[in-house]
């Protein structure tokens, strides 16, 4: 069967064509005069190359396993992404080194891959050996070479763009948490849209204390050794930059940090009477969910609904189209009693930010310097 890959590929599947046919029955053929021009856009900007024809017939598979999870191999730990959830992973392999027990070369690999047999006999080999274990076919293996360097082939027109890619990267770690705490207080955690609006928040140096307190829960009793999550997060947060793969981990962990922080200390008792009107101290906020309003007239107009912490530890349930943050005042209706996993929560209605005016703050620090003066006078 006719495929196309880039041209500059061509070499890398030669070697693989040439290795795979040592060991079964391989149909490979190209034509030098079958070339297309094709292209790449990226922000306007065109980068060409060259695709080439090449006919390609394999089916090739050994042994029988399967693959457990892939381990991606970093200074202080591996991060551990499990494929298959039926097989457990050993601890070991939180520490191993980046060796394929395949061709039994120890070289420097960002990736390795665990694999199991029926016997329960695990296997770890590197990425270029796990198609032996897996089953090479057609298709996958044009894919392969098809998408291989891309970007990093060597070629007059796209150096520039390599080097944008390089730059682009890596990201610091704690500037990144700094977004995506913003980005979870504004509209909540979905795995489905995980960084949707994200390019809306920018680096806050004033959260960076509370960003050090939540990077910090990975200390506490949050923690479970015998958790491969928690082992992940871990070595995550040893890093001082990290890649694009890491984001969705970072997030989720960050949004985990808030909850737990949020439930230190929580009095699990409702707070006053159905129908009362209270006042309280937002200690920490967090967006359980947010739906469309369909009822506003603007695009991208929202109804959140908050899990709030007061400074007295009460949590309080509130659906509302304001944004809240930590330190706001708040006077609000109790609505009615909920409980969920255990928690008692209590709902309230028609919230108002309580603001007290810049004559009033004055008057009261006048009259406060005048009592101190006077106490100052009756000493003497």
């Amino acid at each position: 069967m006719k495929y196309y890959i880039p041209e500059y590929n061509l070499g890398k599947l030669k070697k693989l064509v040439n290795r795979l046919s040592k060991k079964t029955k391989v149909e490979f053929s190209y034509d030098e005069n079958d070339v297309k021009q094709e292209k790449l856009v990226l922000n306007d900007e065109v980068y060409p190359y060259m695709t080439i024809g090449v006919n390609l017939d394999i089916d090739y598979k050994v042994g029988d396993y399967e693959v457990v999870a892939e381990l991606e191999h970093q200074e202080n730990g591996n991060i551990i992404r499990q494929i298959n959830h039926n097989y457990e992973v050993p601890t070991q392999y939180r520490t191993c080194k980046p060796h394929c027990e395949h061709c039994n070369k120890l070289r420097r690999r960002a990736n390795t891959f665990l694999l199991v047999d029926k016997n329960h006999n695990y296997k770890q080999v590197g990425k270029s050996c796990l198609n032996d274990y897996t089953g090479y076919d057609t298709l996958k293996l044009v894919e392969l070479v098809s998408s291989l360097n891309f970007l990093l082939g060597a070629n007059e027109y796209d150096e520039d763009f390599i080097e944008f890619v390089k730059l682009c990267k890596w990201d610091s770690l704690k500037e990144m948490a700094n977004r995506f705490y913003q980005l979870l207080l504004a509209k909540g955690y979905s795995k489905e849209n995980t960084f949707n609006g994200l390019d809306d928040f920018h680096y806050n140096e004033e959260l960076d204390g509370k960003i050090e307190e939540l990077l910090n829960v990975v200390n506490t009793d949050w923690y479970n050794d015998n958790s491969n999550y928690c082992y992940n997060v871990k070595v995550l947060l040893g890093m001082e930059y990290i890649e694009y793969k890491h984001w969705k981990l970072l997030i989720s962990y960050i949004n985990s940090a808030m909850t737990y922080l949020m439930n230190k200390n929580v009095k699990n008792e409702y707070i006053g009477k159905i129908g009362d009107r209270i006042e309280f101290t937002i200690k920490s906020v967090k967006v359980l969910f947010r739906t469309e309003n369909y009822h506003s007239y603007y695009l991208d107009d929202y109804i959140f609904t908050y899990r709030i912490l007061t400074n007295d530890n009460y949590v309080l349930i509130w659906k509302t189209e304001k944004e809240l943050k930590d330190g706001m005042t708040i006077k609000a209706t109790i609505k009615e009693y909920k409980e969920y996993k255990g928690e008692k929560q209590t709902v309230i209605t028609r919230g108002t930010e309580v603001v007290v005016k810049k004559e009033e703050k004055e008057i009261k620090q006048c009259k406060a310097i005048e009592k101190a003066q006077i106490a100052v006078w009756l000493d003497l």
